[in-house]
């Protein structure tokens, strides 16, 4: 018996799903913007979704045997959090400045950089209790 979707809680990996979408997300919806925003406004967006979408998935391959890979996929992740705080910023200023970004196109990647937060936040501090064990 399969359950409900809307009684389905967030899946571990879905941290490295919402990603992918952020940057999938992200590339599509910069198309829209004129060519003079190119060195701007769309290749640092571009540049901070591939690289959060990248240290997801170089901190998600570290399976640890000791405390140094511990801290090696820890340290991924939090360059990711980082990068993701960087891309609300930024798009809060591509937000302002470009004129063909409608509302429901910032509130949608808002909502998809807030989840991603929260699940990476969630995945740092399960690794904490998981790999405290190791030598």
């Amino acid at each position: 018996m399969s359950v409900p979707k809307y009684k389905r809680l967030p899946s571990e990996a879905d941290f490295i799903y919402f990603a992918r979408v952020i940057e999938m997300y992200l590339k599509e919806k910069v198309r829209k913007f004129d060519k003079s925003e190119t060195f701007t406004m769309k290749v640092p967006l571009c540049n901070l979704a591939f690289d959060i979408n990248r240290n997801i998935r170089r901190g998600n391959s570290i399976y640890p045997i000791n405390q140094h890979e511990v801290q090696m996929r820890r340290d991924f992740f939090l360059i990711a959090k980082g990068d993701l705080e960087d891309l609300t910023g930024e798009w809060e200023i591509a937000k302002e400045i470009v004129k063909t970004l409608d509302k429901e196109m910032f509130f949608d990647l808002t909502d998809l950089v807030r989840k991603e937060y929260k699940l990476l936040t969630a995945v740092i501090k399960k690794d904490r209790e998981r790999y405290k064990d190791l030598p």
